[in-house]
């Protein structure tokens, strides 16, 4: 992919809690996050991602930070029932719904 990098979280084959994928130029998350039954925090900051549709994907995440990035709109966020502290500062969101929180 041009001037990013896709990342399948399936690489982790290990029981993880937290995983921190930062600075790593990740654009777009193609999968792998449904098998990371324990995934309680997740930081992506300082990458290039451009979607965060399939972080719904892991529902036990209560930390997700995604400062720093180039994210329209916060996709599938709101799908993570257990989700406690969000970080998206300095992205390019256009707006948050109302009943997003």
């Amino acid at each position: 992919m041009l001037g990013g990098v896709e990342y399948t979280l399936t690489a982790l084959v290990v029981p993880v809690d937290i995983t921190d994928i930062g600075h790593t130029l990740l654009r777009v998350i193609v999968g792998g996050l449904e098998s990371l039954l324990s995934l309680h925090t997740l930081i992506l900051t300082h990458n290039q991602l451009i979607t965060t549709k399939l972080l719904s994907e892991a529902p036990a995440i209560q930390v997700l930070n995604v400062a720093h990035n180039h994210l329209p709109v916060l996709d599938g966020i709101s799908q993570l029932p257990l989700l406690q502290t969000l970080d998206a500062r300095d992205n390019n969101l256009l707006s948050v719904s109302a009943n997003f929180l």
